[in-house]
């Protein structure tokens, strides 16, 4: 039978046992409750990616044969963006609003005949310094943000997959140069036209964003084209950018 001292020793044992397993319980607690705190005030001070410029290389798909875009078509997208569902976690959802110009440089003059749009290729022999359409639009973009890391200030991975429809406010042609009515180099003419016919109201495509931090890559592609598919040749715009996130 056990005496007494061996079960004053089996008790002192477990006493012991138990007062170390409940003091590093608490501590882990302590520490795990400091943790969330301290990630609880890093969430508050996490940017949103609430203003997003993207500066992009305007393009064509199935360009009109005689037209020949010029390389430096450059437009810009200004957005701000409201995360809406599970704000700064991996996986996140925002909707917001903003403005979009796209400056499409090129060698057509783009008239209207019979309802009809045409471009028409400007003769060789005349020299100008502008020749552009330029489109403006009202965009909802609506996104899907994938980050690796969204505690941790300017030091993320992301991916971000979205979809935008906007609405046309304005679109206009403006030329520098040569006098191209009357082919002749002999003197210049200047002007800005915000009549141009045929071109949709609306559009609508999806958009993509992937880099790291502040900077990242961008690319749109939209899902309808930007003429009247009746009155014009089919086009499709896409773009291909960088895009900074402000804030």
């Amino acid at each position: 039978m056990a005496t007494s001292n061996q079960i004053y020793n089996f008790a002192l044992n477990i006493f012991i046992m138990l007062k170390l397993l409940i003091t590093s319980l608490f501590f882990l607690i302590t520490i795990s409750s400091y943790s969330q705190v301290q990630e609880l005030r890093e969430y508050k001070n996490i940017p949103e990616e609430q203003i997003i410029l993207n500066i992009n290389l305007e393009r064509w798909v199935k360009t009109p044969q005689q037209m020949d875009l010029k390389p430096y078509s450059v437009g810009f997208d200004a957005y701000f963006m409201q995360p809406t569902f599970w704000e700064n976690r991996n996986i996140s959802f925002a909707i917001g609003g903003g403005i979009s110009v796209q400056n499409i440089k090129n060698n057509c003059q783009i008239t209207d005949s019979l309802g009809f749009t045409l471009f028409k290729a400007i003769n060789d022999t005349i020299s100008y310094q502008t020749n552009k359409l330029s489109t403006v639009y009202v965009d909802v973009p609506f996104e899907l943000r994938f980050r690796t890391r969204p505690i941790v200030k300017k030091r993320n991975f992301k991916f971000v997959v979205g979809f935008k429809v906007g609405y046309n406010f304005q679109r206009y042609l403006k030329y520098q140069g040569n006098n191209f009515i009357n082919y002749t180099n002999d003197s210049d003419i200047k002007y800005k036209t915000y009549k141009v016919n045929n071109i949709l109201h609306y559009r609508y495509g999806v958009f993509t964003r992937i880099g790291y931090g502040k900077f990242n890559l961008t690319a749109y592609y939209a899902l309808v084209e930007l003429f009247n598919k009746q009155k014009a040749p089919e086009i499709i715009p896409y773009s291909i950018g960088l895009s900074i996130s402000l804030f």
